[in-house]
């Protein structure tokens, strides 16, 4: 298991509850921007962080799955970051991934589907709380990236 976010708090979050869990040494927390993550990166940090644990560690296929924000808290935030942007770059993630991989997303935003460009093959609805919600799973396969896009995540706006 590999975690992943932006968010320094999350993170203590993640690894807090993977030692509750007893799972510090099966679980990888990576604090970072989803737009830098690549099956190449990951590869190295499993193999310097735990070699005797994945000794064979080559992320070929897998599963990503994401709670990406629903846009009530950052759709205009303070680093003028919206959905729009994070849910395109979450597509760019699957395609940089690639074959063999599917993804998962639990998403509330009514637009997700529009913006992240494809249907899922399985669409399931759940409540996050008090949120209605879905969760989509995709299979990456048959994801490309988007016209005018590179599956490197594109520019980034600072």
């Amino acid at each position: 298991i590999v975690g992943n976010d932006i968010d320094t708090s999350a993170m203590k979050v993640f690894a807090q509850n993977a030692a509750r869990a007893r799972l510090e040494g099966h679980v990888l927390a990576v604090h970072g921007d989803l737009r830098d993550l690549s099956p190449h990166r990951i590869h190295r940090m499993l193999v310097a962080r735990r070699p005797a644990l994945w000794p064979q560690a080559a992320p070929e296929r897998g599963l990503i799955v994401a709670n990406p924000p629903y846009g009530e808290r950052i759709e205009h935030g303070p680093a003028g970051q919206d959905v729009t942007e994070v849910y395109e770059a979450l597509r760019d993630l699957c395609v940089r991934f690639g074959s063999g991989w599917r993804a998962a997303f639990l998403v509330a935003h009514p637009d997700f589907e529009r913006i992240f460009g494809a249907r899922p093959s399985m669409k399931k609805p759940v409540s996050n709380g008090q949120i209605r919600a879905n969760l989509l799973v995709y299979d990456v396969d048959d994801l490309t990236p988007k016209a005018g896009r590179r599956a490197s995540g594109g520019s980034r706006r600072r």
